[in-house]
């Protein structure tokens, strides 16, 4: 599109998406008011729960800022500060989740592929399983199949859990599944995602979730 159209695409988007709470943490994030912030998404979850928030309002806002940073509405540094906070918030709100012991049945690792550093969509599938008692290991973003080989040599994992937005692997978003699924081919290969939206299930031993709902319902009863 025309720099002109994607300007008019962003202004209608917001007019028809944004209530009031997106509307106030875009106004802070653009301002760098983090005690704003921190008390549009405090409020936001206290009005809710946490899964309601992030996905009625910390996503489209995160989706909104996506669009102003192509209008050069934001810079990158507007992105880093507001995910800092959202990033702070779900880990504080996991820690506070019992700890899950080791039952020997199910273990997760999470992560994201080598390239991909969003860790927002990881941190909140990984809340959904404690806050479900399901064991997790969170590897973070960043993170290469042959650190993935090397942890699950010496702690072997039932299913590996990642997300990708952004296929920033050498190979296609489908090529690193099926990849996965070859070097693990005992272990439950779960992917999620916008970059996977198109793939499908390269293995037997692979599932893919293509909504926030999917894998909400799927981290809440994994088997």
């Amino acid at each position: 599109l025309a720099e002109d159209d994607i300007l008019s695409l962003t202004r209608n988007q917001a007019k028809g998406d944004a209530d009031a709470a997106i509307n106030k943490l875009v106004e802070s994030a653009l301002d760098y008011d983090e005690t704003r912030f921190e008390e549009c998404i405090q409020e936001a979850i206290t009005d809710t729960d946490l899964l309601s928030a992030v996905k009625n309002v910390i996503y489209p806002f995160m989706d909104m800022v996506g669009l102003l940073w192509l209008t050069n509405h934001v810079i990158p540094g507007q992105e880093h500060f507001s995910s800092a906070i959202i990033r702070r918030k779900i880990i504080a709100a996991t820690d506070r989740l019992p700890r899950v012991k080791n039952s020997g049945e199910r273990s997760v690792l999470v992560f994201t592929p080598s390239g991909e550093e969003h860790e927002i969509p990881i941190l909140i599938a990984q809340y959904i399983m404690r806050k479900n008692k399901v064991q997790t290991v969170f590897a973070g973003a960043d993170t290469t199949v042959e650190l993935l080989e090397e942890f699950c040599r010496h702690h072997p994992a039932t299913h590996l859990y990642f997300h990708l937005i952004t296929n920033f692997t050498e190979k296609s978003a489908g090529e690193y599944l099926t990849d996965l699924c070859n070097r693990f081919p005992e272990t439950k290969i779960i992917a999620s995602g916008p970059a996977m939206k198109d793939c499908a299930p390269a293995k037997e031993n692979c599932i893919i979730l293509r909504s926030f709902d999917e894998m909400a319902d799927y981290c809440s009863s994994l088997k």
